[in-house]
């Protein structure tokens, strides 16, 4: 399913777009089970990555996240994105749970600071769960592979209700946005580092995207 000239124009000026049907209507809900599975329910294949219970990259041990990921749908839309050279970096797969004021998981599910979707690591490579990398520092990263793109999909309905995406169009041409580290406990999922944003871009023209079932926005 190739994207439009007017999407592939709109992803140049905006740095997003979609949503943009991945998966057949229906298909979620067949599968959503055994990713919520494969998410929450820690074993010993669930720690065979990386050594601890991980949501990340799961596609090594989840067939429905690397059918999902791999999806000809998918692919094809990257590569017009990308060029036919790309590969899968890694897959993050998470459960946002009802929350208010009076969760007790609300620090962890509640609201995610601005970030670049590039990557969040620190120049020293962590093993320890805390940065997401695959291995290498931030600055071979960057160097050797200078742009990638996340495809977000919704196993579930995402609403504006729910919790979804919100974009600031144009931001990606602000290039590699430093972070800079913040009161622990707070920041970008709490781990005391937040993207250095102030004065780069305007809140208030953040887009937000809802409606993604099955869908995907890039």
């Amino acid at each position: 399913m190739p994207l439009t000239e007017q999407e592939l124009i709109h992803f140049k000026e905006r740095g997003y777009v979609g949503p943009v049907q991945i998966v057949p209507p229906g298909y979620m809900n067949s599968v959503s089970e055994q990713i919520a599975d494969a998410i929450l329910t820690e074993s010993d294949v669930t720690k065979s990555l990386y050594g601890f219970h991980s949501n990340r990259d799961i596609h090594f041990r989840s067939r429905e996240m690397l059918k999902i990921a791999t999806h000809s749908n998918l692919v094809s839309c990257l590569t017009q994105l990308l060029g036919p050279n790309v590969i899968l970096w890694r897959s993050t797969a998470f459960y946002k749970p009802p929350i208010d004021a009076n969760s007790s998981n609300r620090f962890m599910f509640g609201e995610v600071d601005w970030h670049h979707v590039t990557d969040f690591i620190k120049p020293a490579v962590d093993f320890t769960g805390i940065y997401p990398s695959i291995g290498i520092s931030r600055e071979e990263n960057l160097k050797n592979f200078p742009l990638n793109i996340t495809a977000w999909i919704a196993v579930d309905d995402a609403t504006e209700l729910s919790g979804t995406m919100i974009f600031s169009p144009g931001s990606h041409r602000l290039g590699v946005v430093p972070y800079k580290e913040v009161e622990s406990g707070t920041g970008f999922h709490n781990i005391g580092l937040k993207f250095a944003y102030e004065g780069l871009f305007e809140e208030q023209d953040a887009v937000t995207k809802f409606d993604l079932r099955g869908r995907c926005a890039r």
